[in-house]
């Protein structure tokens, strides 16, 4: 049995440092989802058999991903964020979310414009402050900025 539980400090390690960044522990960030599903829809995304895909991209002309190796994508997502939290670049949801059936997917699609919609709703009826976030910071008096 050893070797089959995953080392419990590490697993801590990678729930705190995503809750910190705001993502659920399983590493579907809803943007990234929405951007492979956009890929999947706009037809960018090629098997080109077995485990082996081509993505188009955006930075690259393409990425090859090969859903059976570890790392299966050498983005620079995945190479930064996608391995410290066991996330997944949008290349490999693209992937993946490309071998599920076509009505499947067009209902998920139906599914996320509908939850945009009542999202982008909330936040027209219920304004959030931004904490002075986005405030250009003033230089401090007697200083030229520089």
């Amino acid at each position: 049995m050893s070797g089959t539980v995953p080392d419990s400090r590490a697993s801590q390690e990678a729930d705190r440092i995503a809750r910190e960044q705001g993502q659920p522990r399983a590493g579907f960030n809803p943007e990234r989802l929405r951007r492979a599903w956009q890929l999947v829809k706009d037809g960018k995304v090629q098997g080109l058999g077995g485990s082996q895909y081509r993505v188009v991209g955006r930075v690259e002309p393409y990425y090859d991903v090969d859903l059976a190796e570890d790392p299966a994508c050498y983005c620079l997502d995945m190479q930064y964020r996608g391995r410290m939290i066991h996330n997944q670049c949008k290349h490999v949801l693209a992937c993946k979310l490309s071998q599920l059936d076509a009505g499947l997917l067009n209902a998920m699609s139906d599914m996320m414009a509908v939850t945009m919609q009542k999202k982008r709703a909330y936040f027209l009826r219920n304004p959030q402050p931004d904490h002075g976030r986005h405030q250009r910071k003033q230089p401090a008096r007697g200083t030229s900025g520089r």
